[in-house]
């Protein structure tokens, strides 16, 4: 056995000795329990030999409801690791969602589609739309006010009177989109 091959030999021994295993294989389809987080995998090594599959692999590997969790597609590649006899996900070729849970705050992300918490407050405002709206309501607003003080009644006698005391008051200065923004949140 060459020296390298050894070498090799000695830490794979090491790992297994310490119960530090890795393992590729494929997520076998159907198997996500979402509520359970956990993914079954079939070893590459095993050669389709469904007695040899993995169960329980863990798709989160923080404990107490915060971490990240990443779910991987139906026979998607994936690389799993074994610590002290608790299988974690560590990799996958392709993901359907990824979840990013930090205390009360929740982000969940899947093609098309990225939400905080439960969405319930729906789409974040296209600050540039929005603002275009605002301004365009603000000057006719704005219009409206000076057709106001500018008009005049005919009153009996044959006299015009426009209004006693006219609206002075305009939408000043017009919203930007800077002021309706959210900073914090950006897409």
């Amino acid at each position: 056995m060459s020296k390298d091959a050894q070498t090799i030999t000695a830490k794979m021994r090491a790992m297994f000795n310490h119960g530090q295993v890795v393992v590729t294989g494929t997520m076998v389809a159907g198997s996500m329990d979402a509520d359970a987080q956990t993914i079954d995998v079939l070893p590459t090594w095993a050669n389709d030999d469904a007695s040899l599959m993995i169960h329980g692999v863990l798709l989160n590997a923080v404990e107490q409801g915060s971490g990240m969790v990443l779910y991987p597609a139906d026979g998607s590649d994936v690389m799993i690791a074994s610590v002290e006899g608790e299988w974690v996900l560590l990799n996958a070729s392709v993901l359907v969602k990824a979840q990013v849970t930090l205390g009360g705050s929740k982000f969940t992300i899947t093609d098309g589609l990225i939400q905080m918490n439960d969405g319930g407050n729906g789409g974040v405002p296209i600050s540039q739309s929005v603002a275009g709206r605002i301004k365009r309501l603000e000057q006719a607003f704005n219009n409206h006010l000076v057709t106001y003080n500018a008009h005049s009644h005919t009153i009996s006698g044959g006299s015009t009177n426009v209004p006693s005391t006219p609206d002075t008051g305009t939408i000043a200065p017009f919203t930007q989109a800077t002021d309706i923004e959210n900073t914090v949140f950006k897409h």
